[in-house]
């Protein structure tokens, strides 16, 4: 985001961030596209596969949705982090993200103040890092994206 801030007239980084984070965006029409452009460009049923993962995003505070001390992998120990759960598709050197969740801890769940604050809608259910992506994989199956296996470590294997 950075180098598109240096060449976006009148803009830096935290505005654009403020402008990605306060626009409204058809986010699902957008992954919907994505996925749809994958099938065409390098879907594949035999050769494909659905790669599933998470990752930690360090943060100071309290005020972003779903931070709190948990483990962060980038830094490799418990930290304050957010934490997103996506999913990838491979065909032999072709990658792209095709779907991600937020994880949202389930004591952000049960603190309706804080939820608000963020942003965060009333009707949330608690999730699991491995239910957010079994959630992932079945909308990939349902919208018929190709592949002829998953990927994931041992902790979504469970």
């Amino acid at each position: 985001m950075t180098e598109i801030a240096k060449t976006v007239p009148n803009c830096n980084n935290q505005s654009l961030q403020h402008f990605i984070s306060d626009s409204l965006w058809d986010e699902e029409g957008l992954i919907h596209d994505i996925q749809d452009r994958l099938v065409e460009l390098i879907g594949d049923k035999e050769n494909g596969s659905l790669q599933l993962d998470e990752s930690g995003f360090s943060k100071q505070g309290d005020s972003s949705a779903g931070v709190q001390r948990q483990y962060c992998g980038r830094l490799g120990k418990i930290e304050n982090c957010q934490v997103g759960v996506f999913l990838g598709y491979v065909n032999n050197n072709k990658r792209t993200l095709i779907d991600k969740r937020l994880y949202i801890p389930h004591e952000w769940v049960d603190d309706i103040e804080r939820r608000k604050k963020c942003g965060i809608p009333d009707d949330l259910v608690f999730k699991t890092k491995a239910e957010l992506g079994l959630e992932m994989i079945l909308d990939a199956k349902r919208r018929d994206v190709p592949f002829g296996w998953i990927g994931m470590d041992s902790f979504y294997g469970q």
